[in-house]
């Protein structure tokens, strides 16, 4: 299967690698600060799907690869993730030794043929790891049935990539940046990142105008006003905190981005609880398609409102790096932090205060660092919430499902 992939689409993605350097302005001169090591933890993890989320993470690091991009990225693999482990446990007639084995081997293949898929230049390095995957699973069982359970993989992957390949994901075309007062434009003089993405194909929520927020302060507004003045003074503090918070939630080019910072966290809980494979692909998987969606919902009002970020607005502030390559509001990181932590804290309940403590932080993070005013992250934690709340009610859906369907 992965040696399927043609030179001519290996070169074809290479240069979109090569555009996503030219619209992310901000991330040869920005300081890169790694989201924790626990990409290399993961890798060496027992849990398969923990194992290839992580391949996944890697991937977006070594390839500077946009943050949309990248949630797009994390929501296929993992949407094949659980699709083929949910057809493999639903097999009758397997003990619960066969199905495990079996179920890994059919995450592994979904997941290599998903990253061949969206890194073909790396189909190398990704068949050796689902080699060494499957060479491990022959221990368990039969040749014969871990075919089965490859092909599975295999099909439910590429079944995602036809449902998927029309989303309107791949468009890459600009917006006009002739100088008007009060509208956003690029600090960089290049094309902002990808305008049109809120226009791209939801993963789950239907009617996305309920999503959208009320518009930002007007320009000369008091409200606008003051929440100025409070970017200018954050930034006249000299706090060592601000500055720790606001390196740590960078994430930019060279890490696994926003996104990929959230699904390092929701692995570690997955991790610590010692989550089966089964239960760990649905849960990254509906966080993946809640943190897709929120990056739609979230672009679509940034480049609606096309609001100028506050040094752009006043030129004394100046920020703790570079201006991302977009509109201010909302916040991007506000809206991701607020998914994913609504929606892990219905997971792992117990981990609910220090979840909305980190989302907290990340937002308030954007604020310190000069690029955001408050309400861009109080607007952005709320339409992540939002989403998140919607992904919730449909993973509950599925659990039900899913204990029917065993109770039969």
């Amino acid at each position: 299967m992965l040696e399927r992939f043609s030179k001519t689409k290996v070169l074809r993605f290479t240069a979109i690698f090569l555009f996503f350097d030219l619209c992310l302005a901000t991330g040869a001169r920005a300081q890169i600060v790694p989201i924790t090591d626990g990409i290399q933890q993961s890798l060496s993890s027992s849990n398969t799907t923990v194992r290839w989320n992580a391949n996944a993470r890697a991937l977006v690091k070594k390839n500077l690869v946009d943050p949309l991009w990248a949630a797009r990225a994390y929501a296929l693999v993992s949407v094949a993730q659980y699709g083929a482990a949910k057809q493999i446990h639903e097999l009758k007639k397997k003990n619960s030794a066969e199905k495990e084995a079996l179920i890994t081997a059919a995450i592994a293949s979904s997941s290599a043929t998903m990253l061949a898929h969206l890194f073909p230049h790396e189909v190398p390095r990704i068949s050796a790891n689902l080699d060494a995957q499957l060479r491990q699973s022959k221990t368990y069982v039969t040749a014969s049935d871990l075919k089965m359970a490859k092909e599975t993989g295999e099909s439910t992957a590429l079944l995602v990539i036809r449902k998927r390949e029309n989303d309107g994901s791949n468009r890459l075309d600009t917006i006009d940046q002739t100088p008007v007062s009060g509208i956003w434009q690029s600090s960089e003089k290049w094309p902002p990142l990808r305008p049109f993405w809120g226009e791209v194909q939801t993963f789950i929520i239907k009617n996305i105008e309920d999503y959208d927020p009320p518009p930002p302060p007007a320009n000369d507004s008091t409200a606008f006003l003051e929440a100025l003045a409070a970017v200018r003074q954050a930034r006249r503090v000299d706090s060592a905190y601000n500055e720790e918070i606001a390196k740590k939630w960078t994430d930019g080019p060279g890490t696994a981005t926003p996104t990929g910072h959230w699904n390092d966290i929701g692995v570690e809980l997955i991790l610590r609880f010692r989550t089966g494979e089964l239960e760990s692909a649905r849960v990254l998987a509906h966080l993946n398609m809640a943190l897709m969606d929120t990056s739609i919902v979230c672009w679509r009002t940034k480049f609606k409102y096309l609001l100028p970020r506050p040094p752009q607005v006043d030129e004394r502030i100046v920020p703790s790096f570079p201006l991302p390559n977009f509109p201010s509001y909302p916040s991007g990181h506000a809206a991701f932090s607020g998914a994913a932590a609504t929606f892990l804290s219905r997971v792992f309940p117990t981990e609910k205060s220090k979840l909305e403590m980190l989302a907290d932080e990340a937002a308030r993070s954007r604020f310190v660092s000069g690029i955001h005013y408050p309400f861009d992250c109080d607007v952005g934690l709320n339409q992540g919430r939002k989403v998140a709340n919607y992904a919730i009610t449909l993973f509950d859906e599925e659990l039900k499902q899913s204990s029917s369907r065993t109770d039969r």
